[in-house]
């Protein structure tokens, strides 16, 4: 096996780990909310959807693709002194974090058979709901940037041209 087909296989395998990882984490946390027996939420397609949500949002946000060379609006700096900061990888890390506190929290009250109140189970639930959307908008945000900073250099190499 050459060196691009090794790293290619690399990184359909990571990004496969990562989706199932969203998987198990949108399962742990629609497990903790089956508990509370709520009829609408609690069916195999709401099941379903939820694995769907926490594996897509996985999948684009935790593997960012790098930002083109020409893309500086996306990195903010407050001075040459000072690292620049990417916001997009930042927005992923915390909805990354995020996710998985709540899929973690899931985890051990079901392990430990802890009923919390309703009002646990609704607020683990939404943030785990907006860690992964947090993740969505950043491998959005990030892919999107990336085709069209590689669009837009095109464009201005065709018009020197």
């Amino acid at each position: 096996m050459n060196g691009a087909h090794a790293n290619g296989f690399a990184q359909v395998a990571e990004r496969t780990g990562l989706a199932i990882m969203g998987a198990l984490s949108g399962l742990y946390v629609a497990a903790l909310m089956a508990k509370i027996d709520i009829e609408e939420i609690n069916s195999a397609g709401v099941l379903f959807l939820v694995i769907l949500y926490g594996s897509v949002g996985f999948y684009l946000g935790t593997n960012l693709p790098s930002l083109p060379s020409g893309v500086s609006r996306r990195v903010v700096s407050d001075g040459d002194s000072r690292p620049r900061t990417n916001l997009i990888a930042l927005v992923s890390a915390t909805g990354t974090l995020i996710a998985a506190l709540a899929a973690l929290m899931s985890v051990s009250m079901i392990v430990l058979d802890e009923i919390p109140p309703v009002t646990w189970n609704v607020a683990i639930a939404f943030s785990w709901m907006l860690g992964v959307l947090l993740q969505l908008g950043a491998g959005t945000a990030a892919r999107l940037g990336q085709f069209t900073g590689a669009a837009g250099q095109a464009r201005r190499g065709a018009t020197r041209a």
